[in-house]
């Protein structure tokens, strides 16, 4: 079952578990705490996979931001990207929110509305980081 949500119209979406039903995109990032690459996105022109797990502690953020960095300005280019993970919890949650930050689309509390207004699911799961990501969004200025 594939879920997208659309953050920036015909360019960006961000998703839960994917199952390569997204033909369009030409960039994929994969959020997992696996090092398994999906067999679906191995084909596309690029395919990041950015491992860290669900879990009340940040990733290596100097790392995750340059990752957010490089797909915003893919994104900036018009190349359809796709932010998924692979258990639909929250990591791409705050990988979009990222690159959406690094798009200069909103900030702070603003971020993480814009995010779920797109995606209500977004940074909901208790327990899996996601109310602790939506704290560090929270923080970005």
């Amino acid at each position: 079952m594939s879920t997208l949500h659309e953050m920036v119209p015909g360019k960006l979406w961000q998703g839960s578990v994917i199952d390569g039903v997204f033909d369009a995109a030409e960039i994929v990032l994969t959020c997992s705490p696996e090092t398994e690459v999906l067999t679906a996105f191995r084909i596309r022109p690029l395919h990041l996979l950015f491992v860290f797990a669900d879990a009340a502690e940040l990733p290596d953020m100097e790392l995750a931001h340059q990752v957010a960095q490089l797909l915003a300005h893919e994104v900036g280019l018009g190349r359809k990207t796709l932010v998924h993970c692979t258990a639909g919890k929250n990591r791409s949650g705050l990988m979009t929110a990222l690159v959406l930050y690094h798009l200069g689309i909103a900030k702070g509390a603003a971020l993480v509305e814009y995010v779920r207004a797109r995606n209500p699911r977004a940074f909901t799961v208790p327990g899996e980081g996601g109310p602790f990501f939506a704290d560090y969004v929270r923080g970005l200025a």
